[in-house]
């Protein structure tokens, strides 16, 4: 394997973080330019609506797992990490991306249920 070839890990993890941060700061972006839209039609819905728990659980659950990424990220990249803590990365990661799918699936595939009334 020659110099041109190999994989230079310390910049790769470094580019990782620094997209980790800024997916962070264009979810944070969207949170405080549609703040005011969410306020007006998305916090009057009742309790037991379905669009609101859907709205809410997209938006926020996913804020909340951008702001672990933070912390998890740079720290699976410092070589320091468990095959462990590797694995259960893995297996969080496909679920936080399954579920999220599936909310969008089930919004985009039921419009009756959350249309405005």
């Amino acid at each position: 394997m020659d110099g041109s070839s190999a994989i230079d890990y310390p910049l790769l993890a470094r580019e990782v973080n620094y997209h980790v941060v800024s997916s962070l700061a264009l979810q944070l972006w969207d949170v405080v330019i549609t703040l005011q839209s969410e306020i007006e039609y998305i916090w009057p819905k009742p309790w037991n609506s379905f669009f609101k728990w859907l709205y809410l659980s997209l938006r926020y659950l996913s804020l909340a797992t951008q702001i672990f990424h933070q912390f998890a990220v740079p720290y699976l990249n410092s070589g320091k990490a468990l095959k462990s803590s590797c694995f259960a990365w893995y297996v969080y990661s496909t679920l936080m991306a399954q579920f999220q799918t599936t909310c969008c699936r089930d919004h985009l595939g039921c419009p009756s249920v959350c249309t405005v009334q």
